[in-house]
């Protein structure tokens, strides 16, 4: 890891910093926010990710499905995520897509879109640049869902755009526009 400088004073800014350059970082914030001071450890781990000082959602990318605490932990991004006051669209999809291809069928795999669905709006431009990135185009049913709930107008004309090109994702498009 990285060890940046981490300038948090209190207990468990301490340790989420140790468990960060320990290399167990994932497990000390699952262990923390069920069985220990919840409120305390996501005000601490906000101000450390908008300090960039820790990547929280880089850090979500190496979650895996195999791991015992991998499902719980949408309640943790969904609560950390509502409480962050920036947030980079791109980053946030990228992990909340990576957790939910790892859920696999699971029907509790749509949980780990949420976050991204529900806070999408703090980065409206960045979403933008996601929709137009034609790597992403498997995914632009849910960036245009999403995008919609922030302004259906804008994200339903860019829509019918994307179904004017003829290209294989235009049935994801109408999926979307049904869910507008």
């Amino acid at each position: 890891k990285d060890s940046k400088k981490i300038t948090m004073d209190n207990k468990i800014a301490q340790e989420l910093r140790d468990a960060y350059e320990e290399g167990s970082f994932l497990g000390f914030v699952y262990n923390e926010y069920y069985r220990g001071s919840k409120s305390e450890l996501i005000l601490e781990l906000c101000k450390a990710h908008e300090n960039k000082e820790i990547n929280f959602f880089d850090e979500l990318l190496t979650l895996n499905r195999e791991n015992e605490c991998f499902f719980p932990y949408h309640q943790i991004i969904e609560e950390i995520t509502i409480s962050l006051e920036h947030i980079d669209c791109r980053e946030l999809f990228l992990c909340s897509n990576h957790l939910y291809k790892e859920a696999g069928e699971d029907l509790a795999s749509h949980y780990f879109m949420e976050p991204f669905m529900n806070n999408v709006h703090k980065d409206l431009a960045g979403l933008d640049a996601l929709i137009e990135d034609l790597a992403l185009r498997e995914d632009i049913s849910q960036l245009l869902i999403a995008g919609a709930r922030s302004d259906v107008t804008k994200y339903f004309e860019k829509a019918k755009v994307l179904l004017r090109e003829k290209s294989n994702y235009q049935y994801k498009v109408i999926f979307a526009l049904n869910r507008m």
